[in-house]
């Protein structure tokens, strides 16, 4: 496991994510590809070479003991990392984030490329979201993570996909979303 799962897990919705469509029976972990029945593409960039997370552990549970294919009940992978806290505006794709340092202002904003593929609608007014860079180029030029959501026991679920492109002058810099404190990062 390394840059390969990495690059494999920012994939997206090809086209508008129609919510109606999305199958309410447990397909596979949300940042599988598996986990969404839509037709779906994955990021592809020479430039993002640079891994900002390590992933820790990985883990399927099969709904037959007899093999590794089939039906999946549940997964997890755990990523050691930063999440950056913030808020976005969902139905715009290229949209402004906003990172909240202390939760409650705004400290700095990115303007990025986000691909929403949650099942369930977003509140943003009420919910933050959280990114998570997981490649990037060496100078922290572009970038690209996923878009989670935390719940209560403190593992994470997927909302989408994120990019940055190429920033000639960053203000504020790619590396404001990968400093801080390292933690376990668990997705399910």
């Amino acid at each position: 496991m390394g840059p390969k799962l990495l690059e494999d897990m920012l994939w997206y919705v090809d086209a508008i994510l129609d919510r109606r469509a999305c199958s309410e029976t447990y397909l596979a972990p949300s940042w599988s590809w598996a986990s969404n029945a839509q037709p779906i593409s994955c990021l592809v960039s020479p430039h993002l070479e640079v891994s900002r997370v390590a992933i820790i552990k990985t883990g399927v549970e099969y709904a037959s003991k007899l093999g590794t294919y089939g039906l999946v009940t549940s997964g997890y992978i755990t990523l050691s990392g930063h999440a950056t806290q913030g808020y976005w505006a969902p139905e715009d794709p290229l949209s402004t984030f906003n990172v909240m340092s202390d939760g409650k202002v705004p400290s700095s904003q990115f303007t990025l490329e986000i691909h929403s593929d949650a099942k369930e609608d977003i509140s943003v007014d009420s919910e933050p979201v959280f990114l998570v860079v997981l490649l990037s180029d060496e100078e922290l030029s572009t970038a690209a993570g996923l878009v989670l959501r935390k719940y209560p026991d403190g593992k994470y679920s997927r909302l989408g996909m994120f990019y940055i492109g190429f920033i000639s002058d960053p203000t504020p810099s790619i590396s404001g979303l990968i400093e801080g404190n390292q933690e376990d990062i668990t997705i399910v």
